[in-house]
Order: C-alpha cells, then sequence, then structure tokens
C-alpha cells in the first residue's frame, strides 16, 4: 500500500480504499470536520483507540469506501496545503475532480475549507465546453459551494446552449436539486420569450410599413403617377436579412438561444440597392423607413445585451432581505421590487403560477 505523508509528524493514518496510507494530524481533521470530530472522540472506537495507545506509532483509521486521491487532497486542504493538491489541467477533468471532491467534502461535513481553493481551480473551467451533465453536477457543486460566480457561469451556459430534458438529464446526476432545474427552465423560457417577441416586434413594424396608410405615390405634385414601391423593397430587404441571420421565420432559429442572440448582435440595418427612395421616403428623419430600421435593430441590440441570462444563487436560496444587491449583479422583470439591478428574483413557480 502506497503512502503520503500530509504532515510528517501527524498522529493517525488513513488508510484509504486499501490503496492509499495518508498520515495526518487528528487535530487538524477534527478542527474542519464535524464528521472526524465525532469519529476520533472518545465515543467511537477509532477515538478511544487514539486515546489509549501506548506507543508513537500512529493509529491506523480505515476508510474502505472513499477514493483515495480524492481523499488525499481533502486532507491536503484541510491541512492548507493547497499547493500540494494535484488538480487536473483538462477542464473536464478539473471540473469532474472537483465534483466528486465537493461531494466527499458534503459527506464529512467540511465544505467551508474548500471553499476558497475551489473557486481559485474553478476559474480556469470554460463551462460552454461541458458535456451537459458535467455542466449540471457543477451547478449543483457551486450551490454547495456556495459559488456564486461560478454557478452563474454554469447556470448561463445551460440556459444559452437549450440544454434539453433537464429533468431527463437528472436523474443520472447524483443528488442535483431539483430548484436548480426549476430556476434554469424558468430563466430559458424567460429569456427566449423576451428575444422572440423582440424579432416579432421588428417585423411587425416592418410590415406595417406596407399598409394602405404608408402607400404614396413616387410624386406628390402627380398623385396619378405610379406609387413607389421603396417601402416594399425596404421591407423585403430586411426580410431577407433576418432570414439569412436566421431569426425570420421562428423556424429557423435553432435551438440554442446563444446563436439566437448572437445573431441579434451581429444584425445589420440592410442597404436597398435595386430601388431609389422617393422625396417622401426620406421625409421624417427618424421616421423614414431606414430611421425605423435602425432604431429597431439598435433596441434589439441593447435589449439582448442587457438580458440576465444566468440563475441568481443568492435569489435562488433567498440569502439577503431582496433589496441589498445580490453577488450577482442582475435586473429582471420578474424581480419584487424596482431598483438599480437589486430586486429579487422570484423562482418560485406557485407564487408566480408559471
Amino acid at each position: 500500500m502506497d503512502r503520503f505523508d500530509v504532515l510528517p509528524d501527524g498522529d493517525i493514518i488513513l488508510a484509504v480504499s486499501g490503496s492509499l496510507e495518508l498520515l495526518v494530524s487528528s487535530v487538524a481533521l477534527s478542527m474542519t470536520s464535524p464528521v472526524f470530530k465525532t469519529m476520533l472522540g472518545p465515543h467511537f472506537a477509532e477515538g478511544q483507540a487514539l486515546r489509549h495507545k501506548s506507543t508513537e506509532v500512529p493509529h491506523v483509521v480505515t476508510l474502505p469506501d472513499d477514493d483515495a486521491e480524492l481523499m488525499k487532497a481533502l486532507c491536503l486542504v484541510s491541512h492548507r496545503k493547497y499547493k500540494a493538491v494535484q488538480v487536473p489541467e483538462n477542464e473536464a477533468f478539473r471540473a469532474t475532480f472537483i465534483i466528486d471532491l465537493v461531494a466527499l467534502a458534503d459527506k464529512y461535513d467540511c465544505m467551508a475549507i474548500l471553499r476558497f481553493p475551489a473557486a481559485s481551480w474553478l476559474v480556469a473551467v470554460n463551462t460552454q465546453s461541458l458535456i451537459r451533465s458535467t455542466k449540471v453536477a457543477c451547478a449543483e457543486a457551486a450551490f454547495k459551494l456556495d459559488d456564486a460566480t461560478f454557478f452563474g457561469r454554469c447556470t448561463r451556459s445551460l440556459v444559452l446552449d437549450g440544454e434539453v430534458d433537464l429533468w431527463a438529464l437528472a436523474e443520472g446526476v447524483s443528488a442535483c436539486r431539483e430548484s436548480i432545474l426549476d430556476a434554469v427552465w424558468k430563466t430559458e423560457n424567460h429569456t427566449a420569450k423576451i428575444v422572440t417577441e423582440m424579432i416579432d416586434d421588428i417585423v411587425t413594424s416592418a410590415g406595417i410599413r406596407l399598409s394602405a396608410d404608408y402607400k404614396h405615390c413616387m410624386d406628390v405634385t402627380r398623385p396619378k403617377t405610379t406609387d413607389c414601391e421603396y417601402n416594399t423593397a425596404a421591407v423585403g430587404t430586411l426580410l431577407r436579412a433576418l432570414c439569412v441571420a436566421q431569426l425570420w421565420p421562428p423556424s429557423s432559429r435553432g435551438r440554442k438561444l446563444r446563436d439566437t442572440i448572437r445573431n441579434v448582435q451581429a444584425l445589420e440595418v440592410p442597404e436597398v440597392t435595386l430601388i431609389s427612395p422617393c422625396g417622401t421616403c426620406l421625409d421624417g428623419g427618424s421616421e423614414n423607413i431606414l430611421g425605423m430600421f435602425e432604431r429597431d435593430i439598435g433596441h434589439a441590440k441593447n435589449t439582448v445585451q442587457e438580458i440576465f441570462t444566468a440563475v441568481c444563487l443568492d435569489c435562488l436560496k433567498q440569502i439577503g432581505d431582496g433589496y441589498s444587491p445580490c453577488r450577482t449583479p442582475h435586473y429582471g422583470e420578474w424581480a419584487t421590487n424596482d431598483g438599480d439591478g437589486d430586486g429579487r428574483l422570484n423562482y418560485d413557480f406557485a407564487k408566480l403560477g408559471d
């Protein structure tokens, strides 16, 4: 059996899974873990043997059900030897390592000691590159770590990448709480509704320019002459631009909100090249059809830029009074009060009637 000295002058050895012995301090473990404190206390065999040992040989505590490498990492953290923890470089392996380490810390009720090092390890994880089940597990781990930043990144990726069947997916994720999936589902639907209505408004506003109210002749001094077709050409050009951007018709949009939002941000006012505008078309400044396109597209870009597409951990946990700023600033029409990004986002389905 391999041996690793977490603390060279430790007083107990953890024999983990029959494959690794860890020399550690019983004091350090007891101070950081209530579970170890109880196990090494006077009411359990391990603690009694530790108190009555007659030699300087460290007492052996057997942990047959734990992963050796994860226990080694947890013991290093409990002894504040963060740099000695071998965290995988690969993003997917790093995420899985931290997920499993969080589960072990949860088992031994020592999550508090893991929050600081885990936050620094998670900075390098690109959640967008992870598979769906790992994203959900990362969100659960971030919830337990109370890491609002990483939780926001995980849930934003789930929302924007259209992770379908989250409920079915959760069945394969150990202890993923329903409240996280509820909030992701609500945020995704809320965001999709805003984006859909915004694109529909652009098309509807353009369609109005085809009505009889905007019909006019090319020469205002000769009302019997040919009707101007510039508005019709401009609307057709806009619809083609929306089609190329996969924003219209609705069936052309991809499943991922990330792609739809990116396409909105890349949308530009189309040029009408086949027909020249008449004098009437150019009158009215921003009220002419190209000015209207510029205004509507600009509004759409600003809207998608400001949509809060993550789940707020503080609101989900109902931390604070609802009026103090959350650790992840946000805005939302479903907040319980108006304010500068400080309103509580309500994820309660029953209260919202969703």
